[in-house]
């Protein structure tokens, strides 16, 4: 039960963070905000097994990462890429366990 705790107030946190990044912050802050709380609650939903949820959250911050990436110079786009790869891990985790639960499979 604490770890459930501390992923959900991680979560609360991210999600306080986009909040008062969509009040005073600039498009790109807003998107990696959004991107970043998106992954973290992905990560809390995957603890509580709601796979499909997180498997769309983590689609989107993926997105939101690649598209960031795409706007900086090659040596900040690879703290982007590599996030991007920590994320892909966690899309296959998803894809993984609602294949074994549904029967369904994914392209890769």
């Amino acid at each position: 039960h604490q770890i459930c705790r501390k992923f959900q107030r991680a979560s609360l946190n991210a999600k306080n963070i986009y909040e008062i990044c969509k009040q005073v912050g600039d498009t790109q802050t807003q998107l990696e905000a959004e991107a970043y709380y998106d992954y973290i609650y992905s990560n809390f939903l995957i603890f509580k097994s709601k796979f499909s949820e997180a498997l769309n959250l983590l689609i989107k911050a993926s997105s939101i990462y690649a598209k960031i990436s795409e706007l900086k110079d090659s040596f900040e786009s690879i703290t982007y890429k590599d996030k991007i790869t920590n994320i892909n891990t966690s899309i296959r985790l998803c894809k993984y366990n609602l294949s074994t639960s549904k029967d369904i499979i994914f392209d890769e």
